[in-house]
């Protein structure tokens, strides 16, 4: 694997300081006296460094080694108390994993040994995140994706390479002279590092970004399973995203100095319609489009919807500094909304009228150009109220899919179910698309993965944000049946005195609601029965807390199907 092309800071200290402890030798601190009974004492700690980056799916770890001892064992856990070992490697004073380290964080200690005989006490617990590598090669697109994601690098970079050809269609413009660069990071500190020190001032909230010379960078979403064949979700949306903004770098000199509402709302509308492409209209129904719909629709109720003449005057990065974010997110919404207004087939002779528009005007420079583009839109498309008049009634007639969550990612599931993952806090949610109520039961089978999940629920009767029953099983041993309408109320709850989401180990939930009454099981056991206040009526839905559940199935079924001869 080739190192990272960002070096972290942290990295280069955490190098820096292993080669002064390297050159001036073992520390003169005394070793801490060890119970003999307890074996070897365990060796001293040092490279990597106690909260290093790794760039190497395997990196080498070194140590020095206690009084009296020959040797040390390796321990590398997915956890901090190690009750999932990785690998475990003897070696003399230093050793190299003989498996690559998945990416995330990492937990490693060591051991003592002297001869046969391993120590029961280990050293100090260590942290690496591993941020390793793999490169793909498209014809106008180079993707960097962790390693695992070698696959998904393939998929992206044809998806790039389509999407370019569209923007050079649209743009009257050739392809790139030079593959443009895409990092992908497989880690939240891998992504927050390069913010800081590429994104020129960009809030911590920006989900992507692009840095001169035309350069994209963004997490690889999502971090819950979802197969490449589950359908356009946050990861290809966010990409072609940026991937829109990194070409016009490429092909308009004075880019940055166009109006920040045509900048962001065409990146959006534009890897919308390469969706399009192979989706069809129903592309715009897709959960990153629908999202925007539905915040603008939601601005207009709430009374935050900004007007199209101060929409059309904000030139400052909404998202650098200390900015509302949640205004961010309406000014992105709007934007993309009163392009893919004017871009409408509905409207051929208007539709015409834009892509000329873009064809002609983007290539201006100049003094004042925000400013000259913003008065040459209104000449050609009308001044902003009769504008904002029309993009009104145009939000409230849009298809869109009907949930009230904002939704990044998308994943189809057995059943008709829906995995969503939210944007802001990486919390996933499965909700039906049709109501359920009376007799009917939800059954789900999951999978916790390493890195934990707290929590997985099944939602009973959502019907909204703010009005939703759910049986919540909680990791250390407990179930709870509780609504939600702005505040939680407990209706029942039980101890099991038992871990209930054991990592890498599939789990049957299963949730039967008869009118008011309510029973949890799990693996066919029944663990919990109570009464609801009211029957519950609204969708059905099954999800985890910190997005590291995978879901095999969720789907619902009668509880007393017909008979043929009640049918």
């Amino acid at each position: 694997m080739k190192r990272a092309p960002i070096a972290s800071v942290a990295v280069a200290v955490a190098a820096f300081a292993a080669l002064v402890s390297a050159a001036c030798g073992p520390r003169s601190a005394k070793w801490p006296v060890i119970d003999p009974a307890l074996g070897p004492a365990p060796p001293r700690a040092e490279t990597p460094g106690s909260t290093a980056t790794a760039n190497v799916t395997r990196p080498r770890f070194t140590w020095t080694l206690a009084p009296g001892t020959d040797g040390a064992r390796l321990e590398l856990c997915r956890d901090e108390n190690c009750k999932q070992a990785l690998e475990i490697v003897d070696g003399a004073t230093n050793a190299v994993p003989t498996q690559n380290l998945p990416t995330g964080v990492v937990y490693w200690w060591l051991r003592g040994k002297q001869g046969t005989r391993v120590g029961a006490v280990h050293s100090p617990v260590r942290r690496l995140t591993v941020e390793a590598w793999t490169e793909h090669a498209g014809r106008n697109v180079q993707i960097a994706a962790p390693w695992e994601e070698q696959r998904a690098a393939e998929a992206l970079a044809k998806l790039g390479d389509q999407a370019l050809g569209f923007f050079a269609q649209v743009f009257g413009r050739p392809l790139p002279r030079t593959p443009i660069p895409i990092f992908l990071y497989g880690t939240p500190n891998g992504y927050s590092d390069a913010l800081r020190e590429l994104g020129r001032g960009r809030h911590v909230h920006a989900f992507a970004f692009t840095a001169w010379p035309g350069v994209a960078h963004l997490p690889f979403y999502p971090r819950v399973g979802r197969p490449l064949a589950g359908g356009p979700g946050k990861l290809e949306s966010a990409l072609l995203h940026e991937l829109a903004h990194t070409y016009q770098v490429t092909q308009f000199q004075h880019y940055n100095d166009e109006p920040l509402w045509l900048r962001e709302g065409l990146a959006e509308l534009l890897a919308e319609r390469v969706f399009e492409i192979d989706e069809g209209p129903s592309a715009a129904t897709l959960p990153p489009y629908t999202a925007r719909i539905l915040a603008v629709r939601d601005a207009l109720d709430s009374h935050r919807f900004i007007p199209l003449k101060e929409l059309f005057d904000i030139e400052r990065d909404l998202l650098a500094g200390d900015v509302a974010v949640e205004k961010a997110g309406v000014f992105y919404a709007e934007a993309y909304s009163l392009l893919a207004m004017l871009d409408s087939p509905a409207n051929p002779e208007r539709q015409k009228k834009l892509r000329a528009f873009l064809h002609d005007e983007l290539a201006l420079s100049g003094f004042l150009l925000a400013a000259r583009i913003n008065r040459r839109f209104r000449a050609l498309f009308g001044e902003p109220a009769a504008l904002e008049r029309e993009l009104v009634s145009w939000i409230r007639a849009q298809p869109v899919l009907e949930w009230e969550l904002k939704a990044g990612d998308l994943r189809l599931l057995d059943g008709g179910g829906l995995m969503l993952d939210t944007a802001s806090d990486q919390r996933s949610l499965v909700l039906e698309q049709t109501p359920a109520s009376g007799e009917f039961a939800v059954d789900a089978e999951i999978e916790r993965d390493a890195d934990g999940a707290r929590e997985a629920m099944i939602v009973i009767g959502y019907r909204g944000a703010k009005d939703f029953y759910v049986v919540d099983y909680i990791d250390g041993g407990r179930i709870l049946l509780a609504h939600f309408d702005g505040k939680w109320t407990r209706i029942a709850t039980r101890g099991t005195g038992a871990n209930l989401l054991p990592a890498e180990t599939r789990i049957k939930l299963s949730v039967e609601v008869n009118d008011k009454h309510v029973v949890a099981s799990m693996n066919d056991q029944e663990m919990l029965s109570a009464d609801l206040p009211t029957a519950p009526a609204g969708r059905w839905g099954i999800g985890c807390v910190d997005g590291h559940l995978v879901f095999h199935a969720a789907k619902r079924r009668n509880v007393n199907p017909p008979t043929a001869d009640a049918r």
